[in-house]
């Protein structure tokens, strides 16, 4: 099994939390949206803030009160959050709040964000899955991070 099939098992099967990174174009929502991910509720963060907010494309601290209810209430038990700006200070973000408790409500979550911005919560997370596209924007490299193992492709 190579390392794009690891990471989509990964997704799919698991019951981590997980966060996904990678800079624009590298395809991490691609990854997310073609693995058919069970019982999951994607929400779309640059749809969903898209001329309301003063921020648009991101769920931030500003905006997470806004869509809280929709989170927390959602049926499904993956939950799937594409596009999240973490702030500069973590202390007393409701953003990091609400990873660290996810599983307490029965939650499992996928994140989506760049990697310069997600590398202050990398250790909050079951796994890390990193894309990066090749320099000619041949293919794109894939790697994962496990709590205790570092796979890379």
């Amino acid at each position: 099994m190579n390392i794009k099939d690891k990471a989509i098992s990964l997704l799919i099967e698991s019951d981590c939390n997980i966060i996904v990174t990678g800079k624009t174009g590298a395809g991490k929502t691609d990854l997310i949206l073609n693995c058919n991910i069970p019982d999951s509720h994607y929400f779309d963060f640059v749809a969903l803030t898209d001329d309301d907010w003063r921020k648009p494309g991101w769920l931030t601290e500003e905006s997470f009160c806004d869509f809280l209810p929709q989170i927390i209430h959602a049926n499904e038990k993956t939950i799937i959050l594409d596009a999240v700006e973490f702030p500069d200070d973590l202390s007393g973000s409701k953003i990091v709040h609400l990873i660290k408790t996810a599983r307490k409500s029965g939650k499992r979550l996928i994140i989506v964000a760049y990697p310069e911005n997600a590398r202050q919560v990398l250790t909050l997370f079951d796994a890390v899955i990193h894309l990066e596209m090749s320099p000619g924007r041949e293919y794109i490299t894939y790697s994962i991070k496990m709590a205790t193992e570092d796979t890379n492709e």
